[in-house]
């Protein structure tokens, strides 16, 4: 994976500019990544992996997305900014997705989608979570709809 450039974000972290292939491949790496391995890097993922799936709520709070995925399901989940969402599955199957108008707030619910339909997540469980997560669409004060993945 090849940097193509750095920037800082609003929070004054750097930003590594990478194509999506890339950052799938980066996020799997770390996503199964085991605490044992010999080389300290695998070590401190694997090390974070483990943490945030015994602590869910590290990842991004109590009731969130993020942490409700890895909750119920015990994927490693992270959505980012610009509606740009990663998630590993028990199995290792990855997913790196980008929402092209850059809202993040289907991006859970297309990448559970992507993880069931690969057979790395039971579409019951998934169904569950789905009905866990902020996905209503309102008008008037009332629900008059709901986002779902269509493929």
């Amino acid at each position: 994976m090849r940097v193509a450039a750095t920037a800082i974000d609003g929070c004054g972290a750097p930003v590594f500019a990478v194509t999506l292939g890339g950052l799938a491949k980066a996020i799997h790496r770390v996503g199964t990544s085991s605490a044992s391995s010999p080389f300290a890097l695998h070590r401190n993922a694997g090390a974070l992996v483990h943490a945030v799936r015994e602590n869910p709520w590290t990842i991004a709070g109590p009731g969130q997305p993020d942490t409700i995925v890895t909750e119920r399901l015990g994927v490693f989940s992270k959505g980012g900014a610009e509606g740009v969402q990663v998630m590993v599955a028990p199995d290792g199957t990855t997913v790196a997705l980008k929402m092209l108008d850059g809202s993040s707030r289907a991006g859970t619910a297309v990448a559970l989608r992507l993880l069931e339909l690969e057979g790395a997540l039971d579409s019951a469980a998934v169904a569950a979570v789905m009905s866990q997560l902020p996905l209503a669409v309102t008008g008037g004060g009332r629900d008059v709809g709901a986002i779902r993945p269509a493929f």
